[in-house]
């Protein structure tokens, strides 16, 4: 196995799956244990990603981000992370991904995530306050901006494909 493998970092934008998706890859991969970035900063801090950005700022839960990842690539046991969809973006998180793991990059257009965030918006603190008319425009200029960070991870998966196809194509590009 490809030492890097052993860690498997999947990112990509909010609601592009990356939670299901490696909840579905460690159902193959059992040796592996999987965590959520924003999940595990919501059981350390006690309250949600939202309550933490209104109540304390993005910068603070970025910082946090920040520290989470350190620890999670001082960890040598096999994990699967799915990050936030900002994390890669802020204090050079990306090369530090791709340095510490195989670094998954699960991509959908513009129309699917708003597809799939519209009715997420209330839990989605960078787009919780935009309409509901230009959520397609602020989503295509925030991906817009965020896709060359993305685009350095080691693969590019076509997230709308089903999970179990994605899956699939995961297992056999990491030879696992």
């Amino acid at each position: 196995m490809n030492t890097l493998n052993n860690r498997i970092f999947i990112v990509g934008f909010m609601g592009c799956g990356k939670t299901t998706v490696g909840n579905e890859l460690q159902q193959h991969l059992t040796n592996y244990t999987f965590v959520d970035t924003d999940l595990l900063i919501e059981q350390i801090s006690g309250t949600t990603i939202t309550q933490l950005f209104a109540g304390k700022g993005e910068a603070f839960f970025r910082n946090e981000e920040a520290k989470l990842l350190a620890m999670l690539t001082a960890n040598a046991s096999p994990t699967i992370v799915a990050t936030g969809g900002g994390l890669p973006l802020h204090n050079n998180a990306m090369h530090t991904l791709c340095a510490n793991g195989t670094v998954i990059y699960l991509k959908l257009s513009p129309k699917a995530l708003t597809k799939r965030l519209v009715a997420q918006k209330h839990t989605r603190p960078l787009i919780a306050d935009v309409s509901d008319e230009l959520i397609l425009n602020y989503i295509t200029t925030l991906l817009h901006e965020r896709e060359p960070t993305y685009a350095k991870a080691h693969y590019t998966v076509n997230g709308e494909m089903p999970v179990n196809e994605i899956v699939t194509e995961l297992i056999q590009l990491l030879k696992l």
